[in-house]
């Protein structure tokens, strides 16, 4: 079938859709030229005395606002025409007007009205005066102490600042006759560090003084605390034994007996020094105290002396007590006294001189008690044994002194670290019949002669890696 063709402006198209094209087009035309424009208008309630007036199909046309305040008529036109076919502008109609007002939308083309719309009668209410800018948020500073009058130095707790500024530092003053004195300076402080702790001031001397904190930012000072109160006073001199930090009898750790021809040792630290000091170990004699022993405590060997009980000779009771020496500064400190039984193994008798016989050998000089009953103990870090007097025979006798004087030699070996001890020999004897210590114990009386039967714990397997270990603390090793 042939083409219809047609020409319209020079452009050769198909007859049918081009006419199709023609009319649709033509359509859209007379659409855009036949719309009526409308106008509204709608008050701006709270953003004082402005409406907004909305144009549709007005492109080219100008908003107008007719006004009429106390029956006088005034406009308000705007700048420019609608440029778009829904068009929004915001018009005011006085920033001070109160009272009633009418209004009225207009639209003017060519300076003639051509729409009108949004009659309303509304009362003038200008917008609030814009809020006075907030005030800058007052800064803060707090200080306060730990309650240790007795250290001169002291930790101070700074706060109540905002957390939000950076770059602050803290300057703590001191108030003497000729007023405030910066004593200390802070590091800047965190923007995001709600309070701080310093050690801020080290007093020289006892007393008290006053102090306060400035809150500081690039050189200007935002806020200062309230006066505080700071005393030192300092805690008096003592002594404390070591181990275990006791303010008890000297030598305590002896219970109260130690062996003749031996001599017990323990150390004593001094605490709230200022200075290095001297001191003594004393025995009462005679009515009075005498010095056995100096005792120096120094700054170097971390004011820590080591006191001995003097060599005796024979069973005697003596008291002892550990003194510090005055200084200009310092107060002299006594400790209590004790009373401590030098006992002589070789005047056992009985039934005590059969037990430390079968042991002797292996424990000499061993402070042997009596206790009733058939359980028996060997203790640390006193070292003693007691021995119970309800055994059935010899050889349990033989045995259980044994036992408890490998437990002495145990002790030794692992300087009265009981806990470490003990671990070793879980690890090495297991703990299934009884704790390693005591195994070990019994491979120990076993190897000296003890008749293993007479175990307590049952104890039937004294070789292979149990045995070496025996072997070694009898040798005075660690296995």
């Amino acid at each position: 079938m042939a083409a219809v063709l047609a020409v319209t402006a020079g452009l050769l198209t198909p007859a049918g859709p081009a006419l199709a094209t023609e009319a649709t087009q033509a359509g859209a035309i007379a659409n855009e030229s036949t719309a009526e424009p409308a106008i509204e208008l709608e008050p701006e309630h709270g953003r004082g005395n402005t409406v907004t007036i909305t144009m549709t199909n007005g492109i080219g046309l100008t908003a107008r606002l007719n006004i009429t305040i106390d029956g006088k008529d005034s406009v308000w036109t705007a700048p420019a025409p609608a440029t778009t076919a829904k068009y929004t502008i915001v018009a005011s109609y006085g920033a001070t007007v109160t009272g009633i007002v009418r209004l009225q939308a207009v639209a003017l083309k060519s300076g003639t009205e051509v729409a009108w719309g949004g009659n309303w009668t509304v009362w003038g209410q200008p917008a609030p005066p814009p809020a006075p800018p907030a005030a800058p948020v007052a800064q803060t500073i707090y200080v306060s102490d730990n309650w240790d009058s007795g250290s001169a130095a002291k930790t101070l707790i700074f706060s109540g600042w905002d957390t939000g500024r950076s770059g602050s530092t803290i300057a703590l003053q001191r108030k003497d006759a000729g007023g405030w004195k910066t004593v200390w300076t802070s590091p800047q402080l965190a923007s995001t560090q709600p309070e701080a702790r310093f050690t801020a001031y080290t007093f020289k001397s006892e007393g008290s003084a006053s102090f306060r904190a400035l809150l500081i930012n690039a050189g200007k000072t935002l806020a200062t605390s309230s006066p505080l109160t700071l005393s030192y006073r300092r805690q008096p001199t003592y002594v404390v034994a070591l181990p275990g930090g006791s303010l008890g009898k000297p030598f305590s750790t002896a219970n109260g007996r130690v062996a003749a021809r031996t001599q017990w040792s323990q150390a004593y630290a001094l605490n709230y020094d200022l200075t290095n000091r001297s001191g003594h170990l004393q025995e009462y004699r005679g009515g009075k105290w005498v010095n056995l022993q100096t005792l120096t405590f120094t700054k170097a060997n971390k004011y820590t002396a080591v006191a001995k009980t003097p060599l005796t000779v024979g069973t005697v009771t003596r008291k002892y007590r550990v003194t510090v020496d005055t200084t200009a500064r310092q107060k002299s400190w006594t400790s209590p006294t004790s009373t401590i039984e030098h006992v002589d193994p070789a005047r056992y008798t009985g039934y005590k001189k059969a037990s430390y016989d079968y042991m002797k050998r292996y424990c000499p000089n061993q402070v042997i008690t009596l206790i009733p009953g058939t359980w028996s103990y060997a203790w640390s870090p006193s070292r003693q044994i007691q021995i119970a007097t309800g055994l059935p025979d010899q050889t349990s006798l033989k045995f259980v002194s044994l036992h408890e004087c490998a437990h002495i030699l145990s002790y030794k070996v692992y300087a009265d670290n009981y806990s470490q001890l003990a671990n070793r020999m879980n690890a090495i004897y297991g703990t299934r019949t009884a704790p390693g210590v005591e195994q070990l114990a019994d491979c120990m009386a076993s190897a000296m002669g003890g008749d293993l039967r007479r175990s307590g714990y049952r104890t039937t397997n004294c070789t292979g890696a149990r045995a070496d270990a025996a072997r070694k603390i009898l040798a005075g090793k660690k296995p």
